[in-house]
């Protein structure tokens, strides 16, 4: 039996990301035939305890952050059995494409794959199967849907679907994500997108394509989308084309509409559109390309000369021939990949959205790999060229570059009482820096910083901030403050913002109403937007967080917390069930058993005995065997029921970490030189991020991805919770050696 629910998860993740990219109105409900890309979560929802608890059914609540996109290995949940034929992560309507069926996939002969290319054939096809739920219910559906790289050609007509074309990669933690390719002619009318793509990038090659859509033609979902061929007719009832990273226009030919606007790049302040020759706007008259907020979120535009979004357009193509190709190489870092640019030659070309990695902060693109020159995007590109991106390890200042002023030297910061701020900004003579912090913050500024008397702010900045003369600066009370140092050339000034986070509510009564949508909800936390914020759920089986908004994922309580600048803020999550979802998600550590109840539902089993093993007759009890992922299915009443369970591995590795000789205890020791960094390192079998705290960070600090700093001689403590279990680290640090 091979169970067929990527479509609908993929559809899930998309309705997600349409709410959150602000495409459609937040009803609290998103279909699970309607998924997305950070909230965008397996609806799990059994009450699944540990065995110690199963007899009051409440679930211990964890500390262990979820994975970085609060998702997990969400997207692909199919097992077959040995007897299956082998199969293709592509499907036509309800039909996946295997081995057997590859050359003609729905039996008339319109339709074929070739796995080797990964090529879908098209032959004046008619695309129009729908999916139904339970009861034979019409529920959202797609025409073609895949989870790896896809090549369309050919032609075709899509219709009756929710989703027309649906593209996203097989894990959401993948290393290397799939791509889509149209060179087709398509006719497309969808209820929801023409096309539409999670964490891929989208290339539209050639063909005539004409999309009529409930909301947008395409959608690119935390991907790229580059039209550099064809002739589109995009009439969106909201959005023509929108890129939530880079829209790159440049070689085809374009009209679209939408409501809210033509042509879009929404969801992060850096997205960026981009047209480049042959492309070019040709009506309306006097439009640019401009930042744009719409429904609280930024992005850009074509805006007319008022500055409002153009909702229709017509992009047309001039006769440039000679075209050159700028490569973005992240250098060894980066997660996800940047599309090269092929612009007119002298044409200049647009930086990409800012890249992110791990552990890493971005620094710039430079003409070498060295990362000697950095590059000048005012300058006009006449041959092909190559960029690299210029990396630095988070808590490390990259410096000044080669053409910039000498910045200010901050001296070592010393941790006090209140929450760390590491590292501090760079400021550069005769400019103001911005700083922005949160009430309780204090750290060691350095000596000759004082408040500006001559700053409009200065009469209330003595209640925001103080600065004793040996530098220990503390953010009192929400405000602004100016302060300065350095006389004439070099002086120095700062514009301090402080806030006082909080959520709305500390605490939270909800309620699952579906058995098969997922319940989302906004956690409404209060914070200056130029502040970073990361939630975690203390208990991701109860309610998942991914950014600001609450997946709920079954009953239980969680609590809820928000990191920002270290300060934490909490609020307490309580989760009813009005009806029993028949999807969820289960964590356990490797090694541990748990009970599972769900009202009227036994006999479990298990995709994989060596992640997760049923360990007694009526099949209502797990354990997880060895780290990994796997699917636990059950059916009650004609009703199909599925766990998503991680089995996690909470191993940590590094150069400096040892273990305290009690295997198997999660306990471990660091000895340590103030001074000194090192990293803790997970297993790959971690589906959970933690979030150490440190009991004394004026001893030693550990930030959320693990990098520890030794600051002053002594002990301190890290500790994190996850799935009830407790991680410690002993850290001893000594005095760093005195130099003459």
């Amino acid at each position: 039996m091979t169970r067929k629910k990527t479509t609908t998860r993929l559809l899930a993740l998309l309705m997600s990301a349409l709410m959150l990219l602000g495409c459609i109105p937040d009803t609290g409900l998103i279909a699970n035939a309607a998924d997305d890309e950070a909230g965008w979560i397996e609806a799990g929802d059994a009450d699944v305890t540990d065995d110690a608890d199963a007899d009051d059914g409440t679930a211990d609540p964890t500390d262990g952050l979820l994975n970085e996109l609060g998702l997990g290995d969400l997207i692909v949940d199919e097992y077959e059995d040995d007897n299956d034929p082998a199969t293709y992560g592509v499907w036509i309507g309800d039909v996946q494409i295997t081995e057997t069926n590859k050359y003609d996939v729905l039996g008339d002969g319109k339709v074929s794959f070739d796995p080797a290319s990964h090529t879908l054939t098209l032959k004046n096809a008619v695309l129009d199967k729908m999916t139904t739920k339970e009861g034979g219910a019409p529920s959202a559906s797609v025409n073609i849907c895949a989870r790896e790289t896809l090549i369309i050609k050919g032609s075709a007509k899509l219709t009756n679907a929710y989703n027309s074309i649906v593209v996203g990669p097989e894990s959401l933690l993948a290393k290397e994500m799939p791509s889509l390719t149209i060179d087709a002619d398509l006719d497309i009318d969808a209820v929801n997108s023409g096309i539409s793509t999670i964490f891929v990038p989208v290339y539209i090659n050639g063909g005539n394509i004409s999309i009529k859509s409930g909301i947008a033609g395409i959608l690119g979902t935390i991907g790229d989308v580059t039209a550099k061929g064809g002739k589109l007719k995009l009439t969106g009832a909201m959005i023509g084309i929108m890129s939530s990273r880079s829209l790159i226009i440049n070689g085809a030919a374009i009209e679209a509409e939408g409501s809210q606007g033509a042509v879009m790049a929404n969801s992060a302040p850096d997205s960026t559109i981009e047209i480049y020759s042959p492309s070019f706007i040709e009506e309306p008259a006097g439009t640019t390309i401009a930042a744009v907020t719409i429904d609280g979120k930024k992005g850009q535009a074509v805006v007319d000369k008022n500055g409002n979004p153009v909702k229709n357009i017509k992009i047309g193509l001039n006769s440039v021939t000679e075209k050159v190709t700028v490569t973005f190489n992240q250098n060894g870092h980066g997660l996800g990949s940047i599309s090269p640019r092929v612009i007119g030659k002298g044409d200049k070309v647009c930086p990409p959205p800012t890249p992110v990695d791990n552990g890493y902060d971005f620094a710039g693109w430079y003409t070498e790999a060295a990362c000697s020159n950095k590059y000048d995007f005012n300058s006009s590109v006449n041959a092909d060229m190559t960029l690299y991106a210029k990396w630095t390890e988070q808590g490390e200042n990259p410096g000044p570059g080669p053409e910039d002023p000498d910045p200010v030297e901050w001296p070592e910061p010393i941790y006090g009482s209140g929450s760390p701020l590491d590292p501090l900004p760079t400021v550069i003579p005769g400019e103001t820096t911005d700083l922005y912090l949160v009430k309780g913050q204090k750290f060691d500024i350095g000596e000759g910083w004082y408040l500006d008397k001559d700053a409009e702010d200065y009469k209330d900045s003595k209640k925001v901030v103080s600065i004793s003369k040996k530098g220990a600066f503390n953010a009192k009370k929400a405000g602004e403050a100016t302060i300065t140092c350095g006389k004439g050339e070099n002086t120095y000034t700062i514009k301090v913002h402080v806030s006082a986070p909080k959520f709305e509510k500390k605490k939270l009564n909800l309620e699952i109403v579906s058995a098969n949508d997922l319940t989302v909800t906004e956690l409404n936390f209060i914070h200056d937007d130029n502040l970073e914020v990361i939630y975690h759920s203390s208990s991701p089986d109860v309610a998942m967080a991914d950014g600001p908004y609450l997946a709920l994922m079954g009953k239980g309580s969680t609590r809820i917390s928000a990191y920002v600048n270290g300060c934490v803020y909490t609020c307490t999550v309580s989760v009813k069930e009005k009806a029993i979802p028949t999807e969820r998600s289960m964590h356990m550590i490797a090694g541990s058993s748990k009970s599972i109840k769900v009202k009227g539902v036994k006999g479990w089993k298990s995709a994989s005995d060596d992640i997760a093993l049923i360990t007694n007759k009526a099949g209502t009890k797990v354990k997880a065997v060895n780290p990994g992922y796997t699917t636990l299915t059950a059916s009650a009443n004609g009703v199909e029921y599925f766990i998503d369970l991680c089995s996690d591995d909470l191993t940590i590795t590094g150069d400096k970490v040892q273990t305290d000789g009690k295997p198997g205890k999660n306990k471990y020791k660091i000895d340590l030189t103030a001074g000194e960094t090192t990293d803790l390192v997970f297993s790959e079998n971690l589906y959970q991020e933690v979030i150490f705290k440190s009991n004394k960070p004026g001893v030693a600090f550990v930030d959320e991805a693990g990098h520890v700093i030794a600051r002053n001689k002594g002990k301190a403590k890290f500790t994190a919770k996850v799935d009830g279990k407790t991680i410690t680290i002993a850290v001893n640090v000594s005095a760093a050696p005195k130099t003459e």
